[in-house]
């Protein structure tokens, strides 16, 4: 970030904030910090109790360094402590100067928890010299909570030291005898010859007896140390790094631990035999005293076995054949009897592990499940503002052309942003098995005509020729999840243009014939779509084949192209999995089907991905169509003045909905939260809310239930609007008290549709603006001049009216200027007679429209 210009080391506000952000993540640690060559400091820190302190030394705090308590919105909020601090003489910044690159420091003792720690550290330079460091700080208590978790047989120990000898961590705990009130100095370390463990002990001294010393050891060993009570097996692996990381990991295993186990089960064994030759005996003795009973009895009781009635037995006190056949009968019950208990707890075992593991995954799923819903928030929340005043910008009509195309470019790269989130989150759901096919009826046709639209000018640009050949038979309308073959093409025609430098880009579709048939198009049987991308870039080395579809990884061609994050293919891939389909890349003479399948196929140049998916065939009357993307200017005349409220807890959000809606004519009403949103609407009573779920004080589902409960006569349109909704999420919705969603970042056209479903709300369109004559402003008629008037907002009239009888002619001129874009003649009449002070002649105008 500092060497990228993004933050000032200088500026301790700022350099406060990053690392308030960087604390706050759990996989992090919980201390960052810099100091400069004056002695400055700027460190955050996440205490036990949970609480983030600031501390802070500068010219103003002099030799002292300050210590305060922050708030949520990285603010200072209560002072702490003050306590004389010079960072200069910590041993992380000396680290980081004396080596000049990224190091680790030695172990040292903190200041505040008088913990034993270790920090890394970094230096940073400007023009060449360096000017302070970075660094953070890991307690070694972390270690040592690590290693105790470790399960290393039944008294098994870890332990790290340092090549000198001395422990840095083991599973028995911190070895090391610091004494209470000193500021800072190298604890005393114990040795791990000396160690008051046992097996520490002797493992580290028959280390020193193989190998002398503990330099000797470079790489991984294994040895057996032979101790007066007992074998030691140990391992021992180096840990080293260039930034003065050398540490050794030792593994220690008692042989007892191996043979205990063995020595319990042959005592058991041979109790168990002893017991069955017991059991043995006195079945002999019990059985010799049994007679057979009746055949009749005999049979009887074997249909009761059959039932499973285990307790029935033959009882018979004679010694013929039939006694004997009722023995043999008795021990095959019994035989049997005793398997299928051997088997039930077996079962009843294997579903307790079963369902042990059901739970865990259903553990970690939910935790995947949050993150997911957490990232979806954070990221789509600032989204939502990016593209809806960007949107706002590109439907101005008072930009000049560079300043409208700055805004469209930020809203094409705000929609690129999206979709790099959207296939990031869309590859952990599947990998979650939470994502699933969104089927829809579509203009196959007009699907095609918007894809290549997309990418005419990007293949223009580059000097491409963009072919897209659908064959004859293909139908005209399909269903099948639309937007996951829409991205699919997106990924594989992103590629093809960002990886051929001359040439053409072909996209082919054809459909595939079934039963040795010819396909046709007028049936509604699901059918097999064949697409394959051509185009003449650079190709794929196969060596590079098995890296293709695998997620964060690209190939030695994207490397060097510097583009992309390498998940375009992999999510394709799974796309195309998830619509029954599979993909092949052929590139060099070789075709690659993932996972592992590569054959020879004839020469090719460039490159050509080819895919199926099953799509079924509709009707056009099943294909759903959607209001057009023209600018609305307007409300059409003879609707009711319709009361919008808008409750959600960012500011910015407010503004988007009432920028957007608020010139059109409509009432607009905000809340903070869901608890204001209940006390507007028992007031304004408003006839559809745009209600955020996640709110402080209250939240979005809370308040709806209260409104809901409250107004039951009149009550309004509640619409849902989120950032973090996953498909089932959508479903729970449907079933609740909300009547609609909509998803962050949303598009203008979105909320418009929105207000015209639910409220019957009907628009003017910016080509159905009433013609007006093609004459100069003074022959512009009153007549037409009311006409215009028609399709303007009526707050805007009234407005108008209202400074026209005060006279007020800098009012009415900043009016008329909102209305310039769309109606430039009508504004021009307006201006006119307010430059010659005819305000009769404007207020003659209006009465007509109240009529």
């Amino acid at each position: 970030a500092i060497e990228s210009g993004n933050l000032d080391p200088d500026n301790q506000q700022q350099l406060a904030c990053f690392f308030f952000v960087q604390v706050k993540q759990p996989e992090l640690p919980p201390h960052f910090g810099y100091g400069d060559l004056q002695g400055h400091l700027t460190s955050v820190e996440v205490e036990d109790n949970g609480e983030i302190l600031l501390k802070i030394r500068s010219e103003s705090t002099g030799e002292q360094r300050e210590v305060y308590e922050m708030g949520d919105r990285c603010d200072r909020r209560e002072f702490v402590e003050k306590t004389d601090y010079d960072p200069r003489e910590r041993g992380w910044y000396r680290a980081g100067m004396e080596r000049g690159k990224p190091s680790w420091s030695a172990l040292y003792r903190s200041v505040t928890s008088q913990e034993v720690e270790v920090s890394a550290s970094a230096p940073v330079y400007r023009d060449g010299e360096a000017i302070g460091v970075l660094y953070s700080e890991l307690a070694l208590s972390e270690m040592v909570e690590f290693l105790k978790d470790l399960e290393i047989g039944i008294s098994g120990q870890a332990f790290i030291m340092e090549r000198s000898g001395a422990i840095v961590a083991s599973t028995a705990g911190l070895p090391f005898d610091v004494e209470e009130g000193e500021e800072e100095r190298h604890p005393e370390r114990l040795l791990a010859t000396q160690s008051n463990q046992p097996l520490i002990r002797e493992a580290a001294r028959g280390l020193v007896a193989e190998f002398g010393e503990m330099n000797a050891i470079a790489s991984k060993e294994e040895l057996v140390i032979e101790t007066k009570g007992d074998r030691l097996f140990v391992q021992i692996a180096p840990l080293k790094d260039d930034r003065g990381l050398d540490w050794q990991i030792v593994v220690v295993v008692p042989e007892s631990d191996f043979f205990g186990e063995i020595n319990a089960n042959r005592r058991n064994t041979i109790a168990l035999s002893i017991l069955a030759a017991i059991a043995a005996t006195l079945m002999g003795i019990v059985t010799a005293r049994w007679i057979t009973a009746p055949i009749l009895h005999l049979n009887s009781l074997a249909k009761k076995l059959a039932k499973g009635q285990w307790e029935k037995v033959v009882k018979s006190d004679r010694a013929d054949e039939v006694g004997q056949l009722a023995q043999s009968f008795n021990t095959m019950a019994e035989q049997l009897q005793e398997s299928f208990t051997t088997l039930e707890q077996r079962v009843e075992e294997r579903t307790a592990e079963l369902a042990q593991a059901k739970k865990a995954a259903e553990v970690a799923n939910e935790a995947k499940s949050t993150f997911l819903a957490n990232m979806n928030h954070e990221l789509r929340t600032p989204l939502n503002a990016i593209l809806g005043f960007a949107q706002i910008l590109t439907r101005s009509q008072r930009l000049d052309p560079d300043l409208r195309d700055n805004a469209t470019t930020i809203y094409h790269s705000g929609e690129y942003l999206l979709e790099l989130v959207n296939q990031v989150l869309d590859l952990a759901k599947i990998e979650a098995g939470r994502a699933s096919l969104q089927e829809s009826n579509f203009d196959f046709y007009l699907f095609l005509d918007e894809l290549e639209e997309m990418f005419q000018l990007r293949a223009e640009t580059k000097g491409l020729q963009l072919l897209f050949e659908p064959a004859e038979n293909i139908p005209s309308y399909w269903r099948c999840d639309r937007l996951k073959l829409r991205q699919i093409l997106i990924n594989l025609l992103g590629n093809a243009v960002k990886f051929t430098s001359e040439g053409r880009i072909t996209l082919r579709i054809n459909q595939q014939p079934t039963n040795n048939q010819q396909p046709t198009t007028n049936n509604q049987q699901p059918t097999t779509i064949n697409f394959e991308v051509e185009d003449t870039g650079v190709g794929i080395d196969p060596e590079d084949f098995p890296k293709l579809f695998e997620a964060f990884v690209q190939t030695q061609t994207g490397i060097e192209a510097r583009e992309g994050t390498g998940l375009g293919l992999p999510l394709a891939r799974q796309f195309v999995v998830m619509m029954g389909g599979e993909i092949t890349a052929i590139a060099n003479g070789k075709a690659f089907t993932p996972p592992d399948r590569l054959v020879d196929r004839l020469p090719t140049t460039g490159t050509i991905f080819q895919f199926s998916i099953n799509v079924t065939p509709v009707q056009a009357a099943e294909v759903e169509t959607r209001e057009s993307d023209r600018r609305i200017i307007a409300l059409a005349p003879g609707q009711p003045q319709y009361r919008i409220l808008a409750a959600d807890d960012r500011e910015i959000n407010h503004q988007l909905l009432v920028k957007l809606l608020a010139p059109l004519g409509l009432e607009m009403k905000t809340a903070r939260n869901g608890l204001e949103a209940v006390e507007i609407c028992e007031d304004w009573q408003p006839h559809l809310i745009f209600m955020d779920l996640r709110m402080p004080v209250m939240n979005g589902d809370e308040a709806t239930q209260k409104i809901r409960a409250k107004m039951t006569s009149q009550a309004p349109v509640i619409i849902a609007i989120t950032a973090s909704i996953l498909e089932e999420e959508q479903i729970a919705l449907s079933q609740s008290s909300f009547d609609d969603f909509a998803r962050k970042p949303w598009r203008a056209t979105t909320i418009f549709e929105k207000l015209a479903k639910h409220l019957g709300v009907r628009y003017i369109y910016e080509e159905e603006q009433p013609l007006v004559p093609q004459s100069t402003i003074a022959n512009l008629s009153e007549e037409d001049a009311r006409k215009l008037l028609k399709v303007v907002s009526p707050i805007w009239t009234r407005k108008i009216q209202e400074a026209t009888n005060r006279l007020d002619e800098q009012s009415l001129v900043q009016l008329i200027q909102e209305i310039e874009s769309q109606q430039p003649q009508l504004a021009a009449m307006l201006t006119d007679l307010v430059q010659k002070l005819r305000f009769d002649a404007i207020l003659n105008l209006l009465p007509l429209i109240e009529d």
